[in-house]
């Protein structure tokens, strides 16, 4: 066979082997690329802290359970939070009441179910509180709590100096603070959240010893997740992709793996907090 035929008849193979190879990758299109959704957070331990936190710990969480959407985390200022939803530029808040300003803001934001239970509560060093009754006079010792925050204790006003002015209160920027100040026996009380608590007491079991829990809280947190309305996702279509990953478990082992699965109530009640209250 003359070598120009040859080579005829290996271009043609060659053709209609590119010719297949399109097709069938026509009939497989690539998956389409996920939707991105920012997710943002502000230091409150232990949902972001200064080296992670449970909130983009849950991010990354989900990012490797599905793969429709995208979510990237964002560090903000707190007081930024509204302005930041408002002009698109944040898309959902996890572990959010929605009671947190947002209905002042004038944000339209839609609420799942809530995912945790959270409180803030007395904290005391045992030789101190192991007197009946000493939690029942909270306002009479030196107490610890975080600058800028609301309590119920103190009727929910925030300003330092009318705080100072009332109570024998050491303001400080954290709650890791607040315990230090406790444990050094600088404050005979301390506020700090539950979770926090718990956390600090998986790293460091002998506080379990050394510290004392008042049986009553200082104001409940019902957190739910908030999204942008008309954002990248809806709170219905968060809800059903958490609804999902906690009927097949992987959602209550999220929890569960940080010690945190008693306070882990999906799907709760975003309407049943008796005490929320605004934090910054």
């Amino acid at each position: 066979m003359p070598l120009s035929a040859l080579r005829i008849i290996f271009l043609t193979l060659l053709s209609l082997a590119v010719a297949h190879t399109a097709a069938a990758q026509d009939d497989h299109p690539a998956p389409p690329a996920p939707i991105p959704v920012v997710v943002a957070g502000y230091e409150f331990e232990p949902y972001v802290t200064a080296s992670g936190g449970l909130t983009p710990d849950l991010v990354a969480f989900l990012n490797e359970a599905q793969a429709t959407y995208r979510f990237e985390f964002l560090v903000i200022p707190a007081q930024r939070r509204y302005r930041m939803m408002e002009t698109g530029k944040v898309d959902v808040l996890f572990f959010e009441m929605p009671r947190w300003g947002w209905a002042e803001s004038g944000v339209a934001v839609e609420a799942t179910p809530v995912l945790m239970n959270d409180a803030e509560i007395f904290v005391a060093r045992r030789e101190q509180a192991s007197n009946p009754g000493f939690f029942e006079t909270i306002a009479h010792h030196r107490i610890a709590a975080v600058r800028g925050f609301h309590y119920r204790f103190a009727g929910f006003e925030a300003d330092s100096a009318t705080l100072t002015s009332k109570f024998d209160l050491q303001l400080v920027d954290s709650q890791p603070a607040v315990m230090r100040l406790v444990e050094g026996g600088m404050a005979e009380v301390g506020i700090v959240a539950r979770s926090f608590l718990i956390g600090e007491m998986l790293q460091r079991p002998a506080l379990l010893n050394a510290i004392l829990v008042s049986p009553e809280v200082d104001q409940i947190f019902r957190l739910p997740a908030l999204t942008r309305k008309d954002g990248p996702i809806s709170a219905e279509a968060l809800t059903a992709l958490l609804q999902q990953l906690h009927d097949d478990g992987r959602l209550p082992h999220f929890f569960a793996t940080r010690g945190l699965g008693p306070l882990y109530v999906w799907p709760g009640d975003a309407d049943a907090s008796p005490n929320g209250s605004p934090i910054p």
